[in-house]
């Protein structure tokens, strides 16, 4: 990622640890955990779509270090709680660290893609970046 941030914070919830980071081109947030109950996977869902929506980004790369939980349609959950995601077009670029989950996200995207929403998911930053800014300048 590129070193240029400008702004940086960190939420540590307990079972969960959320860092967020703005980038010039992009919103970055990345989750670390152990817990997998759905309590959880709703906390930090809805802590990354609160800060999401309090900004004006149209790109967006989460980063999850978190075991997945065996509802596939949670995967991609934190889209549909940012405010107005109906009507943003924002391009999400999901990175999951365990290489072995990625196959699990078939179903979000897909349900993702068919509402219009512009979704992958990568297992390296740096591909889920190229991606992401590919129209860019």
């Amino acid at each position: 990622m590129p070193n240029d941030i400008s702004n940086k914070f960190i939420l540590d919830e307990g079972k969960f640890k959320l860092v967020f980071e703005e980038h010039p081109d992009y919103f970055f947030a990345c989750v670390e955990g152990t817990a997998t109950d759905s309590e959880t996977v709703e906390e930090y869902q809805g802590a990354i779509a609160a800060e999401i929506s309090k900004r004006t980004y149209d790109r967006v790369m989460i980063k999850r270090d978190v075991p997945l939980t065996n509802n596939s349609g949670q995967h991609c959950g934190v889209i549909y709680k940012v405010r107005g995601w109906e009507m943003k077009k924002v391009r999400y670029a999901f990175v999951d660290v365990n290489t072995v989950q990625l196959s699990s996200y078939k179903f979000a995207l897909m349900y993702a893609k068919q509402l219009g929403i512009e979704a992958e998911v990568f297992s390296d930053i740096s591909l889920a970046e190229e991606w992401l800014l590919k129209d860019r300048v």
